[in-house]
């Protein structure tokens, strides 16, 4: 970079590349996401060992690979190069790849970073300033499509999918992150609805909502453009999430995407919910989701009774008609849902490609290979155990809380739930939360039972206030007799929370180069712009307030001085006049 100064950049050593950083934040730079670059090495390597398998074996025919020298890939939003940087050094097998900003300044040192590690940047490693999404539009109408795309922007991906999608080829892997994750957890659910027609629950489940919100989203691109995904690996992870799916070609089951997509049922007042499928299929015929409102498959609607007023016009004598209130005993529902979703009820691991993954992490050559290897081992652990047939999960905590009960252990509900013959397992979304395929009846069971179970119980239960939803709940009586004998499958248990990476760990702020595009509208400008008005504000509300009370000051001494000389009078206006005129 012509004319820079070797203390404005820092050098940064990552897997097997070195590369120069601005101290200044001119080109974005995260740290705490070298996980997210070690896993996604490792996700890229192994589809590019699966894919040279395929092309061997011919599995798939649409797939159009003449002359296959390698993967072709596309980083869309680069900004150091880093990640091209350490794909093109650590995965075997890629022709080249395309690392684009629409930020002059990411490109200048992208183009510099490749040189230094020896990368030639005309045909191995190529530098583009362009629109990203333009640049995939251009690429799509060229039919110059990518084995490989990679979208890592600072928030959404959404803006970047369909132009994505277009871009890639028959079988392609697609690396989606989403940062935003304030918005897919709830907070903001108008934003969610306009970014991924979906709507999030504020609930426990959230980040594994999220991943299913995402692919919803793009399940649902993709099909516009007769397309369906297949997701392999799906991770929420620290402040975002990162998702690596494989795009076909196929206009039938583009058109059955819609049968994996479902509503959520969330309940008010408890910690229950279930899913209602948009579309199922039966017999080859397409049919409606039905709700299950009815007490068999869903026993938790409890109901109470209540008394309506009714109007009814009653004949009199007279020949007349008047009305006469009557009262009405109605039985109506206690809980309330809220709608969530549509949100992807499909599987969102491929749980052959995560053996894969964990082969090849396990190689004797690999070994000590990335720094994040201890985490990638516990998230893939974790995935492996994890139930692919069993959306969202139950916070054991939020169930006990409920009940105004203590929590039971983690191993006592899963063997309760293993006994009563349905599969159980832990997340990787988050701790202390159980997935499993048991309905809401049996769970709700099992709790009752444990409730039970303790010496307090009755003590308790005639503490609670009879309207309460724990004394409704608590007074049914279980009709499964849970079975708390100890497992040994539910001692299962894996390391995958981990202590925060740095201080002050998390989001990092936005790019300030002075040539970004979105220069003007960055974080710290706005701030400033804020404060500066701010102070303003401040300093103008201090002027009104002292003409305020000077203003005050002057009038009860004209009342308790109504005697006084009128030239005097003149002479304090005067002086008030000149005092405003000053702090304008």
């Amino acid at each position: 970079m012509a004319g820079k100064n070797e203390d404005d950049f820092k050098i940064i050593e990552e897997g097997l590349c070195k590369i120069e950083f601005p101290k200044n934040n001119s080109v974005f730079y995260n740290p705490v996401q070298v996980f997210n670059r070690d896993f996604s090495v490792l996700v890229l390597e192994t589809y590019s060992q699966l894919l040279s398998e395929e092309l061997k074996q011919k599995k798939i025919k649409t797939r159009k690979r003449e002359n296959f020298k390698g993967l072709q890939i596309l980083e869309a939003l680069s900004a150091t190069g880093l990640r091209s940087i350490r794909y093109f050094k650590e995965v075997p097998g890629i022709q080249f790849i395309v690392a684009n900003d629409i930020d002059p300044t990411a490109v200048e040192l992208i183009r510099k970073n490749v040189k230094d590690n020896n990368i030639n940047s005309d045909t191995e490693i190529i530098p583009s300033h362009k629109d990203a999404i333009l640049l995939m539009e251009e690429k799509a109408q060229k039919k110059e499509l990518f084995d490989v795309i990679d979208l890592d922007p600072y928030g959404s991906a959404s803006d970047f999918i369909s132009s994505s999608i277009k871009s890639i080829k028959d079988g392609g892997l697609m690396c989606v992150t989403c940062t935003d994750m304030i918005v897919l957890s709830g907070k903001n659910p108008s934003t969610a609805y306009n970014k991924y027609d979906s709507l999030p629950l504020r609930k426990k489940y959230c980040h594994e909502n999220a991943l299913r919100i995402v692919l919803s989203y793009i399940s649902k691109t993709a099909s516009h453009q007769k397309k369906y995904i297949e997701p392999l690996i799906s991770i929420s992870v620290d402040f975002y999430i990162r998702l690596f799916f494989r795009v076909f070609s196929g206009p039938n089951k583009a058109k059955e995407a819609v049968t994996k997509l479902s509503y959520i049922f969330q309940s008010t007042r408890i910690p229950s919910f279930f899913l209602s499928p948009v579309l199922t299929k039966q017999k080859s015929k397409e049919a409606f989701g039905i709700l299950p409102y009815d007490e068999i498959t869903y026993p938790e609607m409890v109901y109470k009774e209540k008394e309506e007023k009714q109007e009814k016009q009653v004949p009199t004598k007279d020949g007349e008609t008047e009305s006469k209130e009557s009262n009405k005993q109605i039985f109506v529902p206690v809980n309330r849902y809220q709608i969530g979703g549509p949100i992807w009820n499909a599987p969102i691991h491929n749980t052959q490609f995560i053996q894969k993954l964990k082969t090849i992490l396990n190689l004797p050559q690999n070994k000590n290979r990335f720094h994040t290897e201890k985490r990638i081992t516990g998230i893939l652990d974790a995935l492996s155990d994890e139930l692919v047939d069993a959306p969202l999960y139950h916070d054991i905590g939020e169930i006990s809380k409920t009940l105004k009960f203590p929590t039971p252990s983690l191993i006592d509900i899963k063997s309760a739930i293993i006994n009563a013959g349905f599969n159980v397992s832990g997340s990787h979304c988050a701790p202390n939360v159980i997935k499993t395929n048991a309905p809401m009846n049996v769970i709700w069971d099992i709790w009752r039972c444990w409730a039970r179970k303790q010496k307090d119980f009755d003590q308790k239960f005639h503490q609670l206030d009879v309207s309460s939803i724990a004394f409704q709940l608590l007074s049914k009586e279980p009709v499964l007799k849970a079975d708390f004998t100890i497992v040994e499958k539910a001692k299962y248990k894996v390391k995958t929370f981990f202590p925060n990476p740095e201080k002050n760990w998390g989001p990092k702020s936005r790019a300030n180069s002075k040539n970004s595009k979105n220069s003007k509208n960055s974080k710290n400008s706005r701030n400033l712009k804020r404060k500066e008005d701010e102070e303003i504000i401040i300093e103008n509300d201090d002027n009104k307030e002292s003409i305020k009370k000077t203003k005050q000051k002057q009038n009860s001494q004209s009342n308790s001085n109504s005697n006084s000389n009128s030239n005097e009078k003149e002479k304090e206006k005067e002086k008030l006049k000149i005092k405003i005129k000053i702090q304008n």
